[in-house]
């Protein structure tokens, strides 16, 4: 055992960063993710502020389902949208991987408009509209694809009364790409300015 801590204390095993002080982040960065907030997957967008091994974040989702049939003649559209922010922990790196916990609060509103047929009165349709505290807890592992950007995915449980809680057995999953702002920003400027130079000419 002693041996294998000099080696990691070393940073000789694989040559892997074993330290959460060695997750850098940048300053801020942006997102695009897909997944499950809400009833189905849908697309979202995050802002994160990083200091240390800290990120906190805001982010907003929606999702829509079209059409669905539960089998016992119950039609139904199902929409939502997600607005909250989170807390991320940086854990470990272990070379291009890093791993992290998460967890999060959000205002969650559902739409349902479902339609059935009774026999008495015909085909009923029903209106639900539903606002929840959301809160959703879980890891995230990020692969670092170049110094500007890295792939997420953040599977989690979602916690409260609201629907994206009480189906699926409140399983969240998202993932996408996160994106130093201030890279992004330097490489739209420079594309900007590359294109007026071809006008130019």
């Amino acid at each position: 055992m002693r041996i294998l801590y000099i080696l990691i204390s070393s940073g000789l095993v694989g040559g892997l960063d074993l330290y959460a002080g060695d997750v850098k982040a940048p300053p801020v960065e942006v997102g695009i993710l897909v997944g499950r907030d809400g009833a189905a997957f849908g697309p979202g967008v995050v802002v994160q502020g990083n200091l240390g091994r800290l990120g906190l974040y805001g982010f907003g989702s929606m999702s829509r389902v079209n059409g669905y049939d539960n089998g016992d003649g119950v039609k139904a559209n199902l929409s939502d949208y997600t607005v909250g922010f989170g807390l991320q922990y940086r854990l470990v790196r272990f070379g291009r991987f890093a791993f992290s916990g998460f967890g999060q609060a959000a205002y969650y509103r559902s739409r349902v408009r479902a339609t059935y047929v009774d026999p008495d009165y015909g085909v009923v349709e029903y209106r639900s509209t539903d606002r929840d505290p959301l809160v959703t807890v879980g890891p995230e592992i990020d692969y670092r694809l170049t110094p500007g950007v890295r792939i997420v995915v953040r599977p989690g449980k979602n916690f409260g009364q609201s629907f994206a809680a009480q189906t699926a057995v409140g399983f969240s999953l998202n993932g996408g790409f996160m994106f130093d702002a201030e890279h992004l920003g330097t490489n739209i400027g420079k594309g900007v300015a590359g294109v007026f130079r071809k006008l130019g000419h």
